[in-house]
């Protein structure tokens, strides 16, 4: 048996998503969740939108997205848990050369 898979993309909302998103609020029969949003787009249409803020959900009920939502959830939970990125090490070692050399770091 040979197992079809789909490219889903999970990313952040961009101001060009709003009428996609405001249409999808409409099928669902609920609010535009409150910003900032996740979105599972699948064959180029969004499907699904996670708040980031409240973790409100919408979603085509027209279509199977219970995946979606989940991979939303998680991508979400990923975002908080994700350590801080390390300072740069090129702006240390810079203000390390200022403070060798008697300037202000």
């Amino acid at each position: 048996m040979l197992l079809e898979m789909e490219a889903i993309t999970i990313r952040l909302e961009q101001p060009a998503d709003a009428a996609a998103i405001e249409a999808l609020a409409g099928r669902d029969s609920r609010p535009v969740p409150g910003a900032p949003r996740l979105v599972a787009e699948r064959r180029g249409t969004i499907e699904a939108v996670l708040s980031l803020s409240g973790g409100a959900v919408i979603a085509d009920p027209f279509l199977p997205t219970a995946e979606l939502v989940e991979l939303l959830r998680c991508r979400a939970r990923s975002l908080v848990a994700e350590p801080p990125r390390p300072r740069s090490r090129r702006r240390f070692v810079a203000r390390a050369r200022l403070a060798g050399a008697g300037g202000r770091a």
